[in-house]
């Protein structure tokens, strides 16, 4: 009844007469997770049960959901609605006196957000995952968010994989409309097609001929502008190979051809290290991208074929947006284009197709995105790691789906996740853990007298501790500031008390992280330590508060400026530097927590070359005492690709001139029962910053 040319059909499925009772051996059906299929599929049951409309099937039946955080969740404001397609669902599972629903998805947390008390009349529960949640670990080999978004981005220096997309908006904004015009392509996507052509040649040169070899292009949902857009590539890969024709076997000379010099410029810039060299490279390119293609992939053209020839793989440059985006699989995968700016998180997780197995070609994989989304995806890799460890803890401990959904949903990372949820309209009361967690001002205000006010804050802070014995000389010089030990609780409160908070800071207002430091101060939070910031750094000494130092570095998202606010590391949010929760640790513990996240992570700490990048999270779980840091920090002025990407160039003006004052705090496990507080969000405003999607009633069908 489904086959792989043709989806279910009722009239197809109807010529087979049988009552479904009657079946002895399995049905399998493969069906798009569409409502027009699913309405389909419903029909035939109902007409062909042996009980007929209002009789439940006696025959068990297995619901294997693939992708089961896409469509499949109710994202509908009230409880009273229900979206079509987990509305479909749930029909099909009463419909069955035995029903098993399985789902499989990468990005589960839309899932355990499953509200598991919804109940239906008609469609009775929700599609909560009640019995059991599995968490599957990715190999060693797996090249995925973790590797290219964490460890790939290091705190000095450029990123392995990772290439900024600069110079799109005069030719192809981010943003724009179904009729935008593609006059000509952007330098980096010529860059990112170069890069494509000479890594295919590498492969073929490694021994990988036979293996198909992919390029994504992910710049437009409309499939006019996709056509355009491909249009465009067929012309400038033609142009590639025509001058690999005429010029590509003379050697030096040949790269007096314009096309090969730029060729050879990206080779220098990509591959100068990979073997083999550019002569080997020239010599085997024509026959490697003689056969290149540039294809459309979308609802009107779906030009992705791999079928063929077994023994000579495929070159292809794949052209789309929502196909590329879920369930479609690139062959070989080795260069991306990517420019979409959605900040919903699983949809720019599921985006990722980047994400796989790379033997024998990761050092030539290569990903073109804008800034904002290389921050963005940083940002929601750490998140997600944080909640796949909060998963992990939980089955390690045998709990519940019921408690995991409590942990997750309570674990601060999960305001990055609960944005798809739509969780309605007006202010919401969401209850968060701050056991074991962290916390960092990565937004904040950029109006001048509350830039004064925190300043002061920080001021009063610095005096009230050398009051107490506590000023520069008593500090331990430590990497990054200077260390100050049992600083009593009251300083750290009466600071956070004057804080000044922008609205877009969720997790920082003061008075949740207040609540929960005051329920410990007599015992858990009693003594902090307190680190104050001071690096070696291109900014003037700061005198503040009785001390000297130098200012951190940062750049933010110039952008928002026009929200007064400066939002640190850009969509990175980050304000800290990585390895700042090590210190105060003592460091017997920081070494066998460091032993112990190598044995989990099946890393080798022996190799000095490949040292490990240590995720802070592990030296907060064995903190004797909570870490305080006072963060003096001075905004980079913006460079010129920051400008030149600025709609509102005014907003350049709000840039404050001396060091800026931010804090973060590292919080140890608490003993206490009660260690979630109680934020309000503004929904409202919360979704014009994270965006929102349309319903997914309409999912897999297309652009």
């Amino acid at each position: 009844m489904t086959n792989t040319l043709a989806d279910f059909r009722k009239d197809t499925a109807s010529t087979n007469t049988s009552q479904i009772d009657s079946y002895k051996v399995p049905v399998v059906l493969v069906i798009k997770k569409n409502h027009n299929t699913l309405r389909n599929l419903l029909d035939w049951l109902r007409e062909n049960s042996a009980g007929g409309d209002d009789q439940m099937i006696d025959q068990p039946m297995l619901l294997i959901d693939d992708e089961a955080d896409n469509a499949s969740i109710n994202t509908k404001y009230s409880k009273d609605e229900i979206t079509k397609i987990n509305g479909q669902i749930r029909d099909l599972l009463n419909m069955f006196h035995r029903s098993c629903y399985v789902g499989y998805t990468a990005t589960p947390f839309a899932n355990i957000f499953v509200d598991p008390d919804q109940y239906d009349e008609a469609l009775k529960e929700d599609l909560f995952p009640k019995h059991f949640i599995v968490g599957l670990d990715a190999p060693s080999n797996y090249f995925g968010a973790k590797k290219i978004f964490i460890d790939g981005i290091p705190d000095d220096g450029d990123p392995v994989w990772l290439r900024y997309i600069t110079d799109n908006e005069d030719v192809l904004p981010m943003k724009h409309r179904i009729d935008q015009t593609v006059d000509e392509l952007p330098e980096s996507l010529k860059e990112a097609v170069r890069a494509f052509l000479i890594a295919r040649t590498i492969r073929n040169l490694r021994g990988q001929a036979s293996k198909h070899c992919s390029m994504l292009v992910n710049a437009s949902r409309f499939t006019d502008v996709q056509g355009l857009l491909r249009n465009r590539l067929h012309q400038y890969v033609g142009g590639i190979q025509d001058s690999l024709r005429v010029n590509g076997a003379r050697g030096d000379a040949a790269l007096r051809d314009a096309m090969i010099a730029d060729l050879h410029e990206t080779w220098e810039r990509e591959y100068f290290d990979a073997e083999p060299d550019w002569s080997k490279v020239l010599a085997a390119m024509l026959e490697a991208v003689a056969a290149a293609k540039v294809v459309e992939v979308n609802s009107r053209a779906n030009g992705l074929d791999y079928t063929g020839e077994s023994n000579v793989g495929q070159t292809v440059i794949a052209v789309g947006g929502f196909s590329l985006s879920r369930g479609l699989t690139l062959e070989g995968l080795t260069v991306t284009w990517f420019l979409r700016n959605t900040m919903m998180y699983d949809t720019l997780m599921q985006m990722g197709r980047w994400f796989g197995y790379r033997g024998g070609y990761e050092d030539l994989c290569r990903i073109w995105m804008p800034s904002d989304a290389i921050d963005w995806y940083a940002h929601i890799a750490e998140a997600s790691e944080e909640l796949h460890l909060e998963l992990k803890k939980m089955e390690k401990a045998k709990a519940t789906p019921s408690d995991f959904g409590l942990a997750v949903r309570s674990h601060p990372a999960s305001l990055l996740v609960t944005a798809r949820n739509k969780m309605g309209s007006g202010q919401k009361h969401i209850l968060i853990g701050l056991s074991n967690a962290w916390v960092e001002t990565a937004k904040i205000t950029a109006k001048p007298k509350e830039l004064a006010a925190n300043h002061e804050a920080a001021v009063r802070l610095l005096e009230g501790m050398a009051a107490r014995g506590l000023g520069p000389a008593a500090a331990d010089k430590v990497n990054g500031g200077h260390l100050l030990k049992d600083v009593p609780v009251e300083l750290i409160d009466q600071f956070l008390l004057a804080w000044r908070n922008h609205e877009q800071a969720f997790l920082t207002q003061p008075g949740p992280v207040r609540g929960y430091i005051r329920d410990r101060q007599d015992d858990e939070l009693k003594e902090w330590d307190v680190l104050v910031t001071d690096v070696k750094s291109e900014a003037d000494n700061f005198d503040i508060g009785g001390w000297t130092v130098g200012p951190q570095m940062r750049r933010i998202g110039y952008a928002d400026l026009g929200d007064h606010l400066l939002s640190m590391s850009g969509k990175r949010a980050r304000i800290a530097s990585r390895g700042v929760e090590r210190i105060g640790v003592d460091e017997e513990k920081a070494k066998q927590a460091e032993a112990a996240y190598l044995a989990a992570e099946k890393l080798d700490g022996t190799d000095e070359e490949k040292r490990p990048s240590f995720p802070d999270r592990i030296y907060r779980q064995v903190r004797d005492k909570p870490l305080f840091v006072l963060h003096v920090v001075q905004v980079r002025q913006p460079e010129e690709k920051d400008i030149d990407q600025l709609r509102d160039k005014s907003v350049l003006d709000r840039l404050p001139e001396r060091p800026v004052i931010g804090w973060s705090i590292s919080l140890p496990p608490s003993a206490k029962p009660n260690d979630r507080v109680e934020y309000i969000i503004n929904m409202v405003k919360f979704r014009e910053i994270y965006g929102s999607e349309e319903d997914d009633d309409g999912a897999y069908e297309d652009d």
